[in-house]
């Protein structure tokens, strides 16, 4: 049942997570310059005072995140096993506090690469947690349901 509400909010972290990829995550100004961060790599000017990890960084965040969408939509389509898709939903939530950690290490590392800089989060930084809550809301939509079917199968 694609109409419940839980799922609904599982298509929104799906859209936040599409949003992550084209927003900035931040910018670094240095000398009255700006140079937007983008995760899709349409920003190639910073690749000029970043290192190797940063792009370790910008790769790992890229695969976690088509993961955690695609993760996303199989958790949608575990409807018929709730008790499973709360499960995936914790999982899920690991997944993305992940995702977190690693978009702050990205950004501190771009701008500890270029010293006199200063950083400004976009965004794109603040998606995960709003992922965060959708995940939660889903999980206690999913916990609803449950009960409802429970208390259904104890008046039978």
């Amino acid at each position: 049942m694609l109409q419940r509400i839980q799922s609904i909010y599982l298509f929104l972290v799906i859209l936040v997570a599409v949003l992550f990829l084209f927003f900035p995550l931040g910018s670094i100004r240095l000398n009255g310059e700006s140079v937007s961060i983008m995760l899709t790599g349409s920003d190639l000017a910073q690749e000029n005072f970043a290192g190797a990890y940063a792009n370790l960084y910008r790769f790992s965040l890229y695969v976690l995140l088509v993961v955690a969408m695609v993760f996303t939509a199989y958790i949608i389509f575990q409807y018929g096993k709730r008790l499973f898709q709360i499960r995936l939903g914790k999982i899920h939530i690991l997944l993305h506090l992940i995702i977190l950690v690693i978009t702050f290490f990205y950004l501190d590392h771009l701008r500890a690469s270029v010293p006199g800089s200063s950083l400004s989060y976009g965004p794109s930084v603040f998606f995960p947690l709003v992922s965060l809550f959708l995940i939660l809301m889903s999980n206690k939509a999913i916990m609803k349901d449950e009960k409802l079917v429970r208390a259904a199968d104890r008046i039978r």
